[in-house]
Formats: structure tokens, C-alpha cells, sequence
């Protein structure tokens, strides 16, 4: 099987989409209790956060290490009581 195009720009694109998942399930999920998190609710975003990043491999991209870091920051910005 071929494909076309750059695989580095596919696998980029694909975490992209990921990490846009990541903020809308966060907003979907925790936007009404973000000032009052349970601890179950805490327990579940870092799962989450966790999950996503573990299926990433970023040791030697920075492009996407600036991508999970931008997105990191983004979401702990709209939910600082999660961290």
C-alpha cells in the first residue's frame, strides 16, 4: 500500500485532531463544574490527558512537542482546579 503525501505532515494532522478532541471532550465534559471539580472528575481528566498522551511519540519532534505543550497550556488554562 502507497500513500501519498508527507507521512510526517499525516501523523501532525492526526494529532492535531486529537488534541482538538482533548479540549472539546474537557469543555463537553468539565465545563460546568470547572470551579468545583470532584475529585472523581480530576481523576478522569488526567486519565484522559494521560491516555492521549501516551499514544503519542514525540521524543525527537519538537513541532509536536510544542503542539501537546500548547495544548497542555490551553487546557490548563480553562481548567486550572483539574491540576
Amino acid at each position: 500500500m502507497f500513500y501519498c503525501g508527507d507521512y510526517d505532515e499525516l501523523l501532525e494532522d492526526s494529532l492535531i485532531e486529537e488534541l482538538e478532541w482533548l479540549k472539546e471532550e474537557f469543555e463537553f465534559l468539565f465545563n460546568s463544574r470547572k470551579h468545583h471539580p470532584t475529585e472523581k472528575d480530576k481523576q478522569l481528566a488526567n486519565q484522559m490527558i494521560e491516555n492521549v498522551f501516551n499514544k503519542i511519540d514525540f521524543l525527537d519532534d519538537s513541532r509536536i512537542n510544542d503542539l501537546l505543550i500548547e495544548a497542555l497550556e490551553n487546557i490548563e488554562y480553562n481548567f486550572p482546579k483539574f491540576f
